[in-house]
């Protein structure tokens, strides 16, 4: 079976996590407290196979009067990102994480670069493209889940592009 990769998107693993603060750092009534739980921190993770690198869009919580700057951060190894959020995320706080198959960020071949920020990849997020999800984790519980997929999402990822240029060279 011959592809035409001019034309053809790669298929991406992207993870998404979700911090939620715990309700009583927002309301001093309890009667409202369970009323509201924020999200804290939300950040997409790829892995660039061509540039070997995972990449973090992330976002921090909008304050009253004020928008948070997204920011993007890079790293060469998965124990390096699990080690940002093990700082970023409050042990004690629930954290929801997902993987989506994302379809049409990249040209095969082609590297992430700079072109992408946090609201590329948050306006894209569908149930449609989520391949599993895990809800209400506390931040201390996820590290070594976070590293297990982070290592999936970098074998996906360069064997997808091994793949695609070996049938290239056919």
């Amino acid at each position: 079976m011959s592809y035409n990769y001019d034309f053809e998107k790669n298929d991406c693993m992207v993870l998404y996590l979700e911090e939620w603060d715990s309700p009583s750092t927002y309301s001093k009534v309890e009667s409202e407290k369970k009323e509201s739980r924020k999200v804290d921190t939300r950040a997409y993770v790829v892995y660039d196979a061509v540039t070997k690198t995972y990449i973090i869009y992330g976002k921090r919580r909008d304050h009253i009067n004020e928008k948070s700057p997204d920011y993007t951060l890079y790293f060469y190894k998965a124990k390096s990102v699990v080690n940002y959020f093990n700082y970023a995320l409050c042990e004690d706080n629930e954290v929801s994480y997902s993987i989506y198959s994302f379809n049409d960020l990249i040209e095969y071949g082609e590297a992430f670069d700079d072109k992408y920020s946090y609201h590329d990849f948050h306006s894209k997020r569908t149930n449609l493209k989520e391949l599993f999800s895990y809800d209400g984790k506390k931040g201390k519980e996820i590290g070594k889940e976070l590293k297990d997929l982070l290592e999936l999402m970098k074998s996906e990822a360069i064997a997808r592009l091994y793949l695609e240029e070996q049938s290239l060279d056919k």
